[in-house]
This record gives structure tokens, C-alpha cells and sequence, in this order.
């Protein structure tokens, strides 16, 4: 059984190599996708996301190996359909991440070819994280370290006199997913309430969390902080523009580990200039690294960080394995 993987600056080919040999291939080839750096592998990311797995070509070596592969896995190298109609012996396509943008789901299902990710991949690393944003926003963490760092010792900051501790707030979950769920779950032993709108997952998903399902403008207006872990259709974006903002409390706050695209960083730099919401973590931007001349550079009521979430060793590293497993289960279930 041959096994081509695409490996990139994010899972290295050692990763691949180790993860993946648990399926003992026949024949393992590691392709590198090159990028000249992180940030020109950030561009063609976001790429991929909007236009699909045509936006950028894979390497040519790939296109000699997968035809007799039966496996292929990749992590955010593209699979087009014409990369497909060349794999003759392919039966799975694995992809290390949660999204499958990078790969022509509907060429491979027409070939019966199994698309196969890891939702859970950087799971826990962003729910963490979110966690983390959380409170350094709300209790000022980045702004006072920065003020000591600097030979000062601030104690005055944008949302004096508001309240700023977790213990009996209102949380709102903005999409329900494994990330959404593991940020609630890390949630709880604070003491919120947790409100969710996620028109996709079952109430009895949400139930079994303890959170109450209600509407995106309900969650808005009600939730002391908001925290997005959603995806959305073109048509739907941006989730939170000037007019959901406008929704919020003005002691409210506002997360987002997810996607840029869910949210108007402009109309969000309004209302954290007009201190029509009391403050805002964001780790994800339209275009990376976050321009110098962002107005979100210049406000004192918002914590940034450079997409570091979902950046984990164990994130990135573990996931061949992952992966490996769920082909091995896949690969059990279709043996007569």
C-alpha cells in the first residue's frame, strides 16, 4: 500500500513519516509543499479557504506519485479534481486539519474516494487559548505586563469600574462545534451561564453542556462575552458587522480565535474606539501580519496576538497520528 504525504512548514515531513507509520505502507513518500515563509503559507491558506483547492498548483512531484497511491494525505498542499482524475488507484484522501477547503470533496466523492480530516486536531490548543484571551482582556493581563515591561506600573485601564470577573457572567457561543464545546467545557468551572447559537447542532448537544440555545441577536444582546468558533457561507459574512455590534452591551467583550472573515475589523475598531463595547481579543486578521497601520494597533481596549491559537507543537506534530487512526478505522469498516 503506497502512501504519498505533502508535509509543509507546519507538519514537518518527520511528523508525517512518524504519524502515518502506523499504517505500514508499502511505500511512504514525503513531499515538501514548499513556502518561502509562514507568512506566504498564511496567504495561500486563506486563498485556499475562499477560492478552493484550484487556487495554487501542488507540487509537480505529486502529480508523478499519486498515480499509483492509495493514500494521500496532505495538510494544507491542495488536492484539485484534475489532481484526482490523475489518481487511479487512490481510495483516500487524508487531511491533517479540521476544514477541507484545500481538497475537491465532490471530484473524490464522484470517484468514490474517501475524504478523511481530524476535527479535533488543534481542539484543545485554540479552546485554551480562547480561555486565555478571555481573561487577559478582561482583567487587563497583556496591558499590565506591557506597562512593567516599559518601567511603568499602570493600574488605571479603559474598563475601570465595569465588571471584569467571569464568576456568574453570561458566556455566548458562537458556533457549537468540538472547539466551541471544549471552550465551554473550560467555561464552566468559572461559574457562567452559557447561552450557544449554532442552527446546526442539536439542542441535546447542547444541553448535555449546560448551555441554553438561542438566537444570534439574543446571544448579543444578553452575553457579558462572546466568543466565535464558527464557520459561515459567503453569503453570511461578515457574522458580526457594525449592526451586530451595535447589539452588545457596553461592558461586553468580544473573541475571536476562529476566522477573520467572521468579523468587520473596521466596524470593530469603531466600536472600540467609541467604547460602545468595553473590549475585544482577536487572534486571526483579513491579511497576516496584521498591517502596521491597523486602527486595531492603536486601541487601548483590545488584546492582540499573531494567530497563534491553533499553534501547537502538539497540535501540528500529533496530527498524522490522528489522522493515521481514523484511515485505519475507515480502512477496517470497508474490509469484507
Amino acid at each position: 500500500m503506497k502512501i504519498v504525504a505533502v508535509s509543509d512548514l507546519y507538519v514537518p515531513a518527520e511528523a508525517m513519516e512518524t504519524g502515518l507509520s502506523g499504517l505500514a505502507p508499502s511505500e511512504l513518500v514525503t513531499i515538501e509543499w514548499d513556502a518561502v515563509d509562514v507568512a506566504e503559507l498564511h496567504h495561500r491558506i486563506r486563498e485556499l479557504e475562499r477560492s478552493g483547492p484550484d487556487a495554487f498548483p501542488p507540487p509537480q512531484e505529486l502529480r508523478s506519485h499519486i498515480r499509483d497511491a492509495r493514500i494521500v494525505v496532505t495538510h494544507f498542499c491542495p488536492i484539485s479534481a484534475a489532481l484526482i482524475r490523475e489518481a487511479d488507484r487512490l481510495r483516500v484522501i487524508g487531511v491533517c486539519r479540521v476544514g477541507t477547503e484545500n481538497i475537491d470533496v465532490q471530484a473524490a466523492e464522484a470517484r468514490h474516494i474517501k475524504v478523511i480530516n481530524v476535527p479535533s486536531r488543534n481542539a484543545v490548543a485554540v479552546a485554551e487559548f480562547t480561555v486565555g484571551l478571555i481573561l487577559a482582556e478582561r482583567r487587563n493581563i497583556a496591558r499590565a505586563h506591557l506597562s512593567l515591561a516599559t518601567g511603568g506600573w499602570r493600574k488605571v485601564f479603559a474598563n475601570d469600574g465595569q465588571p471584569t470577573q467571569l464568576q456568574d457572567k453570561t458566556v455566548g457561543v458562537v458556533g457549537f462545534g468540538v472547539i466551541g464545546q471544549m471552550v465551554a467545557e473550560r467555561l464552566r468551572p468559572f461559574g457562567v451561564h452559557l447561552l450557544v447559537h449554532d442552527p446546526f447542532q442539536p439542542s441535546e448537544v447542547v444541553d448535555r453542556h449546560g448551555a441554553r440555545v438561542v438566537g444570534l441577536d439574543e446571544l448579543l444582546k444578553q452575553a457579558d462575552v462572546i466568543s466565535l468558533h464558527a464557520r459561515c457561507a459567503d453569503d453570511q459574512v461578515p457574522l458580526i458587522g457594525s449592526r451586530e455590534l451595535s447589539l452588545m452591551r457596553p461592558s461586553a467583550y468580544l473573541i475571536n480565535t476562529a476566522r477573520a472573515y467572521l468579523l468587520d475589523a473596521d466596524a470593530l475598531a469603531v466600536a472600540l474606539r467609541e467604547q460602545r463595547i468595553a473590549g475585544a481579543a482577536v487572534d486571526v486578521f483579513e491579511w497576516e501580519p496584521l498591517d502596521a497601520n491597523s486602527p486595531l494597533r492603536k486601541l487601548d481596549n483590545i488584546t492582540l496576538t499573531p494567530h497563534l491559537a491553533g499553534s501547537t507543537v502538539e497540535a501540528f506534530h500529533g496530527c498524522p497520528r490522528l489522522l493515521a487512526e481514523r484511515i485505519r478505522q475507515e480502512l477496517e469498516d470497508v474490509t469484507p
